[in-house]
């Protein structure tokens, strides 16, 4: 008899904001995370008067699978990660918990995409894990 998986919503911190992530297969919810953006900035670009400045900005998934960098890196995970466990780069799905659900390295780029703040804090995080593995090499 085959196993069956239990699935939970795993809820995590990333900045202001919180993350939804399957246990069954570590997908990311994107659309919560995107209806938390845009909540965002309808709430800060009336206090900020930015909305139409260009900083803060409503986004759309529409306009980032639109975009031929992501079709590219689509492509690349597809590629790269053949594991049994990738069964998918994205899937849409209704219902209770529904949404959007990317792979871990998809959703990193999206979250990238969709704000400044993130894509520092990702690039923060790979740069000063590579100083810490410099360091702990003895290579100063």
């Amino acid at each position: 008899m085959e196993k069956l998986k239990t699935n939970q919503i795993l809820i995590r911190p990333m900045g202001e904001f919180e993350v939804e992530q399957r246990t069954s297969d570590g997908m990311f919810n994107a659309t919560a995370i995107l209806k938390e953006w845009n909540e965002y900035v309808e709430k800060h670009s009336v206090i900020l008067n930015t909305q139409n400045s260009g900083y803060l900005k409503k986004k759309d998934l529409d306009d980032f699978f639109n975009n031929k960098s992501t079709k590219d890196f689509i492509e690349v995970i597809q590629k790269k990660e053949t594991s049994e466990s990738v069964k998918s780069v994205y899937t849409k799905t209704r219902g209770r918990n529904g949404g959007t659900w990317m792979h871990p390295f998809l959703f990193i780029d999206f979250a990238m995409w969709l704000n400044s703040e993130f894509k520092y804090e990702v690039i923060k995080f790979v740069y000063d894990q590579l100083i810490q593995l410099r360091n702990e090499a003895g290579i100063t």
